[in-house]
């Protein structure tokens, strides 16, 4: 950016130095922080490291992501057949144009439009909840590789009883959460 400011003139050049001196306060204050915390920063690379030999360890948690990709790949698939069924119910008709081309005008039934956004909503709720699933399996599995360790033996992540507890036991409240956290999520992504 200096470099920038000294070949600019006039409003480009303040702000290029405006940028620079920015970058650079946000550099001081990111080393300082660094200087500060760097004993903290040791645990989170330990942290870092033990969920890598995690992961290393149960290739099974890779399974499960791919599975609940196939579950919600074919979840999209009747998902959309649906939708196109619903969207044949509507009544079409023919429309000639003054040019003398003839087009499709739909005319949406309100049933059907309802239908059309319940099913939306429905997917979208299903799919969250097979993607809070999937964290919760991983959070389980996780927590048990962690409780069966010690220092001198190395845990064993129960990916089985996880994906068991989520359906048998969890799985009403992984559906509310699923519920209250989508619509937060997309208000907070308009926002």
């Amino acid at each position: 950016m200096v470099y920038f400011s000294l070949r600019s003139e006039g409003v480009a050049k303040l702000a290029y130095e405006i940028g620079a001196l920015l970058f650079g306060l946000v550099f001081i204050t990111f080393n300082c922080l660094l200087y500060s915390f760097y004993d903290q920063l040791s645990v989170a690379f330990d942290i870092i490291t033990a969920a890598g030999k995690f992961l290393m360890k149960t290739k099974r948690i890779l399974w499960l992501q791919i599975g609940y990709i196939f579950i919600g790949s074919i979840i999209s698939f009747y998902w959309l057949l649906a939708v196109m069924y619903l969207y044949s119910l509507n009544k079409f008709h023919v429309k000639t144009y003054e040019s003398g081309f003839t087009g499709k005008v739909i005319t949406w039934d309100s049933l059907i439009t309802i239908l059309m956004i319940y099913k939306t909503f429905l997917f979208f709720w299903i799919l969250s909840f097979l993607q809070d699933n999937a964290s919760y399996v991983i959070t389980a599995s996780v927590t048990s590789y962690y409780f069966s360790s010690g220092k001198n033996l190395k845990g064993k992540a129960d990916v089985e009883q996880a994906i068991k507890l989520s359906f048998c036991k969890h799985a009403g409240s992984i559906a509310l959460g699923s519920l209250i956290h989508k619509p937060f999520l997309l208000l907070r992504a308009f926002i």
